[in-house]
């Protein structure tokens, strides 16, 4: 399974935009000509509504090319292919893209600046009330015109977006792309107004944005000052990125494992963690017996679902009667995440709770594609050629991805039922809620 997001490819976003070559209207032409002529004919995602909105912003395009930056060219590539309202078609603009040197994330109280760079660190734990003259609700819904996907989707990954200045410039919120004005309301209670430019010192961390809950080991080089710096604790969830880590709690009552990504520790152990989950299972959960399991999947964006296939049918089957697997899952919760989710809901039925916020797509969508090139920009857009459906069957062999065909549930709800909202001043304080919540369920 593909697991490329609009952000895991349109903002990898780890530094700041890379080195863009000029592109003059001839070239926007020709690439826009080949979205149009070949991207949306290789993937399937179109249907007939999404189609006419896809022609209508490359008619535009075309229609504007002599006047668009190189940046709002981009942003409007990023728009055509959003049309498609598929997470796995998304196009990588970012270097036509520059970050401001903070980093936001959405809690249920608002957005919060959660990392900056060492000359902005007086800035972590702010509340941003304006970018510009936009509220950020008012925001986010102007930048989801360049977001596919589900409103839960939508929010997470705007946070990223919102960091970008050719993208507050493009929604209104700038004036231009070197700089733009915050609103802000300090940790302290006081209310400041903030000019912020490109950022000048990338953060090092290579880690994705979506990762930006996640602090940066304390002895990188350069490491941008992060909220968490401060608690006295850090949750499981905001640990190092890792594709298996687990841990035994309640005298063995409980266990508790967490994943980033479906997949190995490298692409030439693509398997590995299929290796290491069944051996969790025949020399840790067989031998231990736990009542209760705690699959912790709210930051990851997926990967090869095989690696999980197999655990997720056997983990409920392991669980005893009077026992519960709790799936803690939410908006970066994507792809081979999702369809790992489903499987345990499916293998253990009522046993089986979702608990968190609402997951990171739909539970219909398209993968299973490959990435095309536009000729001149460079830019890479992605495509999704099989469908998944990880709430119904989905038995057209043509459309269907084969796997999902074969082992998907024939009838589930990925409906999140153990709902439990995160307070910005409770993952300041390195606190966990829906953790907690769960542990307070499981007894």
């Amino acid at each position: 399974m593909k697991t490329r997001s609009l952000l895991a490819m349109l903002l990898l976003a780890f530094h700041g935009a890379a080195s863009a070559a000029p592109l003059t209207a001839a070239d926007m032409q020709e690439d826009l000509r080949y979205l149009r002529d070949t991207w949306s004919h290789t993937d399937r995602t179109l249907d007939e509504d999404e189609r006419r909105k896809f022609d209508a912003v490359v008619d535009s395009a075309l229609e504007r090319s002599r006047s668009l930056s190189p940046a709002g060219f981009a942003l409007e590539v990023a728009r055509a292919v959003a049309t498609a309202n598929n997470g796995h078609s998304a196009a990588d603009i970012d270097a036509y893209l520059h970050g401001m040197p903070v980093g936001f994330a959405w809690f249920a109280d608002g957005l919060f600046i959660v990392r900056a760079d060492p000359g902005h660190a007086g800035l972590l734990g702010a509340r941003v009330e304006k970018l510009g003259a936009l509220t950020p609700e008012d925001a986010r819904a102007r930048v989801a015109a360049f977001i596919p996907g589900n409103e839960a989707r939508v929010r997470s990954e705007s946070a990223a977006l919102l960091r970008r200045l050719e993208v507050l410039q493009h929604i209104g919120a700038s004036r231009d792309a070197t700089s733009a004005t915050l609103a802000l309301q300090l940790r302290d209670g006081r209310t400041q107004r903030v000019k912020l430019g490109v950022e000048q010192s990338p953060d090092p961390l290579k880690q994705p944005e979506w990762m930006s809950l996640v602090p940066a080991p304390r002895d990188l080089p350069g490491r941008w000052a992060h909220v968490l710096d401060a608690a006295a604790q850090i949750p499981p969830v905001y640990h190092a990125r890792t594709n298996l880590e687990r841990e035994w709690w309640r005298d063995n009552q409980v266990l508790y494992l967490r994943s980033n990504i479906v997949w190995g520790s490298s692409r030439d152990k693509r398997y590995e963690l299929f290796d290491n989950l069944i051996g969790v299972l025949q020399a840790e959960v067989a031998e231990r017996r736990p009542k209760f399991a705690i699959v912790d999947l709210r930051l990851n964006h997926g990967g090869d679902l095989f690696n999980t296939l197999l655990f997720a049918q056997a983990l409920p089957k392991l669980i005893p009667p009077d026992g519960r697997i709790y799936v803690l899952v939410g908006p970066d919760t994507f792809s081979a995440a999702i369809v790992t989710a489903a499987v345990l809901k499916d293998a253990g039925g009522m046993r089986t709770v979702l608990a968190g916020d609402t997951l990171g797509d739909f539970a219909e969508f398209w993968s299973e594609g490959r990435d095309l090139e536009l000729p001149r920009s460079g830019i890479s857009v992605s495509t999704a050629m099989k469908k998944h459906n990880w709430e119904k069957a989905c038995t057209d062999r043509d459309t269907c991805y084969w796997a999902n065909t074969a082992f998907g549930p024939a009838g589930i709800s990925l409906e999140t039922t153990l709902r439990v909202p995160v307070k910005f001043a409770d993952y300041a304080a390195g606190r966990d809620p829906v953790l907690e919540a769960v542990l307070s369920d499981a007894r």
